[in-house]
């Protein structure tokens, strides 16, 4: 799959003002501006080792029934480092932490 007709001439809009660089802000603010938007709260979720699907859901559900939040996006890491347990990071700061 490409892109559409406005995402091509829109990175073609910035490498002709030298802007290019950029275009990983923008992805990030866009998202930012998306999830306010659409009621989506995201979330960073790490663990010893990766999580399944069923596991994620599961993360995910909690979150919202927390949040409130219509929608949730997690986003996964694993850190071998630790012992046992997930941490969850949520928020406009990413500083709550949670005991589920």
């Amino acid at each position: 799959a490409g892109f559409n007709d406005f995402s091509s001439n829109f990175l073609c809009l910035l490498v002709d003002k030298q802007r290019i660089e950029g275009v990983s802000e923008i992805c990030e603010e866009f998202e930012k501006i998306y999830c306010e938007v659409t009621d989506t709260e995201v979330a960073t979720v790490t663990s010893a080792a990766a999580l399944d699907n069923d596991q994620q859901f599961e993360i995910a559900k909690k979150l919202q029934k927390l949040t409130g939040a219509k929608n949730i996006k997690l986003k996964p890491k694993v850190d071998a480092s630790l012992i046992s347990g997930i941490i969850i990071q949520y928020g406009k700061g990413g500083s709550k932490l949670l005991d589920m």
